[in-house]
């Protein structure tokens, strides 16, 4: 899938991992967020967007996941 937004690529690669959104997607640094089937606050995953704002990935750690997203649609 190919996004426009570096944001829409983020939230789609949350969304699979069974992750909650952040309240921003400031890029260049970690944000926690929560398992979307925990508690709130359980902070089970981490998002980062490259400073670039290319691409990032996030981690399920709760599940072990982890994927990476990039404005072309390449990931893994």
């Amino acid at each position: 899938m190919t996004f426009r937004h570096i944001e829409d690529a983020a939230r789609a690669a949350l969304l699979e991992l069974g992750l909650s959104l952040p309240k921003s997607f400031e890029p260049d640094r970690f944000h926690m967020v929560d398992d979307q089937d925990g508690k709130r606050g359980n902070g089970a995953g981490r998002l980062k967007i490259f400073a670039d704002g290319k691409g990032g990935y996030c981690q399920n750690w709760k599940t072990g996941e982890r994927k990476s997203f990039f404005l072309e649609g390449k990931g893994q």
